[in-house]
């Protein structure tokens, strides 16, 4: 069956293309203007996923109701089998990992991955590994779960400054950083005789001034059509690099890391060291 007509879709701007679904591996999000076409489409999806021999999670699934931009009152979805889909009230849902209710929680996922990442690298600094690859563990393990939603969460400098803050004072703590050590060293890359740290700060304004180039470049048709509002809404904050000019700006930021001076700007990390 397929409900991909422009009654039963929602579009993506006043005159834009209707859509009635996003999909992504198994995470699926269906979109409707009623009740009784969502339970229409709820239907199909439930028939296909039989035929496909899947089932329903029902513990990950949920309803939200919208009206005029504010979370409304519902009592959820019937599927044909006579189970429902719980409304989702005030706890919201992930969909590819993000957490989400009429829009996305800010707040509540700011907090669940910064208590994921001090988790990890406390984790890690409690292991019994060298030097080197408790810096290793920490960039590959426990930085990705901040870098994941950079660009997307709205994350404030003094924000990330303090998990950063947080990160040295764990590491002094466990005896992975010397109180006295030097803090610029200990983000400089060990090539150029640092420790290699990556900086939670720098990583977040890399991410969104990657996004931000990429949509600004981006030939994609939806892209296109969002463009003007993701940047009238503000919900894209990065800036627009210069690939070439942020090569060489932060071949220099590394230069004088390595020997000493400060002073220069990196465009792409948008961290003056």
């Amino acid at each position: 069956n397929n409900n991909n007509n422009n009654n039963n879709n929602n579009s993506l701007t006043a005159k834009g293309p209707k859509v009635s679904h996003r999909l992504y591996m198994d995470d699926l999000k269906l979109y409707s203007n009623t009740v009784e076409e969502m339970e229409a489409m709820v239907s199909t999806t439930s028939d296909f996923s039989s035929d496909i021999c899947m089932q329903f999670g029902l513990e990950k699934c949920g309803t939200i109701r919208v009206e005029k931009g504010t979370k409304a009152k519902f009592s959820g979805i019937s599927l044909p089998d006579g189970e429902r889909i719980r409304d989702l009230e005030d706890e919201g849902y992930k969909y590819l990992g993000v957490l989400e209710s009429n829009s996305i929680l800010h707040s509540e996922m700011k907090t669940l991955v910064t208590n994921e990442y001090n988790r990890r690298v406390k984790k890690v600094l409690k292991s019994q590994l060298h030097g080197k690859h408790i810096i290793q563990a920490i960039n590959t393990w426990a930085v990705p779960v901040i870098r994941y939603g950079a660009g997307i969460l709205n994350w404030k400098q003094a924000e990330l400054k303090a998990i950063d803050i947080k990160t040295r004072k764990m590491m002094r703590i466990y005896g992975a950083h010397h109180p006295q050590g030097d803090v610029d060293r200990l983000y400089v890359s060990r090539r150029e005789g640092g420790r290699g740290l990556q900086s939670i700060e720098e990583i977040v304004r890399r991410e969104e001034n990657a996004l931000s180039t990429y949509i600004q470049s981006s030939k994609d048709s939806e892209i296109l059509i969002l463009k003007e509002h993701l940047l009238k809404e503000k919900i894209v904050n990065g800036t627009v690099i210069d690939k070439d000019k942020d090569k060489s700006d932060r071949e220099a930021v590394v230069a004088t890391q390595s020997t000493g001076s400060s002073g220069i700007n990196a465009e792409y990390g948008n961290t003056t060291i």
